[in-house]
């Protein structure tokens, strides 16, 4: 919460809302060996998730 700047202002510290924050965006996992591997794969996500 140190990063939560206005955590003193809001109920319990503003944790819920961050809590709520946190389970509602994806996650994802790369494996990748190389830095263009990784590019190309980021890239592969990023369109799915927009289309």
């Amino acid at each position: 919460m140190g990063c939560h700047v206005n955590a003193r202002n809001l109920v319990d510290h503003g944790f819920q809302r961050v809590l709520d924050s946190a389970r509602s965006t994806p996650a994802y996992r790369l494996r990748y060996s190389n830095v263009q591997e990784a590019e190309r794969l980021l890239n592969e996500v990023l369109q799915n998730r927009t289309s």
